[in-house]
């Protein structure tokens, strides 16, 4: 699991870097575990918030059986 999430944050950071100011960049896991979510992005944030506002987040629970879920965070660049 450590491994997923040391991936989750090189990719944050990394695609982060070809967003322009002004644009708009999604994080999207299917995963419903806040340390692959919230605590993702909330990361992210303490590294970046000068350049970056968290606009919203998103995340659903698909009916038992059906699989995890989803989460998306909306993050703006200054």
């Amino acid at each position: 699991m450590s491994e997923l999430i040391e991936l989750q944050t090189h990719i944050l950071s990394s695609y982060s870097r070809l967003v322009k100011p002004g644009g708009t960049l999604v994080y999207a896991t299917c995963s419903i575990l806040p340390s692959e979510n919230e605590k993702q992005v909330e990361k992210f944030m303490d590294q970046n918030s000068s350049q970056w506002t968290w606009e919203s987040s998103w995340w659903s629970r698909l009916k038992s059986g059906e699989g995890d879920g989803f989460f998306a965070a909306k993050l703006s660049r200054s």
